[in-house]
């Protein structure tokens, strides 16, 4: 369901690691004017630390991890790492009423 279908305003929280993935999320919120959608360059992990993710080659950029695999480009990116219970304690000070996960990705746990 889409933010602007919804009756109450709904604020998103939008986390994505990889630099390059952030700006192209950035830049998309931008064009489209979606003005409730916040973007975090952090990853969400079991704890808070700085963490090194694997960015993937040009041809799939949704495969960057924490883990090696076998779609690397061979970079690397130091990225803060978050718990999200820290984001949950968090929610006042961001003016929201509650915090739900709707979709992680599930490669960043471990």
């Amino acid at each position: 369901m889409l933010p602007g279908m919804l009756e109450d305003p709904v604020k998103v929280i939008a986390f994505e690691p990889a630099s390059k993935s952030f700006l192209r999320l950035s830049k998309n919120i931008s064009m489209n004017g979606l003005t409730n959608i916040v973007p975090e360059r952090k990853a969400i992990i079991d704890r808070n630390t700085q963490i090194e993710l694997y960015i993937s080659n040009r041809h799939n950029m949704g495969m960057s991890s924490i883990f090696h695999h076998d779609n690397e480009s061979g970079i690397t990116e130091k990225v803060e790492a978050i718990l999200w219970m820290n984001m949950r304690k968090r929610k006042a000070s961001r003016g929201l009423a509650s915090l739900k996960s709707i979709s992680k990705d599930r490669k960043c746990s471990h």
